[in-house]
């Protein structure tokens, strides 16, 4: 049996995390990998989250168990630095505790650098699970503008390649609007 592209991406995915490594890395020394980060710069990403409460109140206790439950995934580079190419609501939280960029964070290391469209991938993988299951500011126009805005094609969103790949059971329109649990009246894709 012939292997599709989506097949094969997913294996290599699978093959990166089996392989992957737990590590502490200092909070100062995470950045955004090049591809996540032009992706964030093309949308405004986090205009679409929902307000979230003081995190001043948080300890180091509460944020670390945030970093396990929704770990930091990246690559190291030659420096030792860590690029993320997931949990960016992770390090996004850790940035705002300020004061705690000298503290060491979890981090799921990935054995070496994925390619691009596998770093996209995975970056896209955590940002739509967790934007449309916990933390979305959700409305008809914001969620097709996300949709468009992440999954830039010539072909509709649940059409193109990196859709199938993560959420090959949601084919149609009315099957993605059944997961948010909204109406397909409200979605323009």
């Amino acid at each position: 049996m012939i292997k599709d592209n989506v097949e094969i991406k997913l294996e290599k995915i699978d093959e990166l995390l089996d392989k992957s490594t737990f590590e502490y890395i200092f909070a100062e020394n995470i950045t955004l990998e090049k591809t996540i980060d032009n992706l964030i710069s093309n949308i405004n990403l986090f205009s679409f989250l929902k307000p979230s409460s003081n995190d001043s109140f948080d300890t180091i206790t509460t944020w670390k168990l945030d970093a396990y439950q929704a770990p930091i995934i990246g690559y190291k580079t030659d420096n030792e630095k860590l690029k993320l190419v997931s949990g960016l609501f992770t390090f996004h939280k850790v940035c705002r505790l300020q004061e705690q960029s000298n503290q060491l964070v979890p981090c799921l290391i990935l054995p070496n650098r994925p390619s691009p469209d596998l770093r996209r991938l995975i970056f896209l993988n955590d940002i739509v699970r967790l934007l449309f299951k916990q933390y979305f500011n959700a409305s008809g126009p914001l969620i097709s503008e996300l949709l468009i805005g992440l999954f830039k094609g010539e072909q509709p969103v649940i059409d193109s390649t990196e859709w199938r790949t993560l959420f090959p059971a949601i084919k149609t329109k009315t099957e993605l609007c059944k997961w948010l649990k909204i109406s397909t009246k409200v979605i323009k894709l």
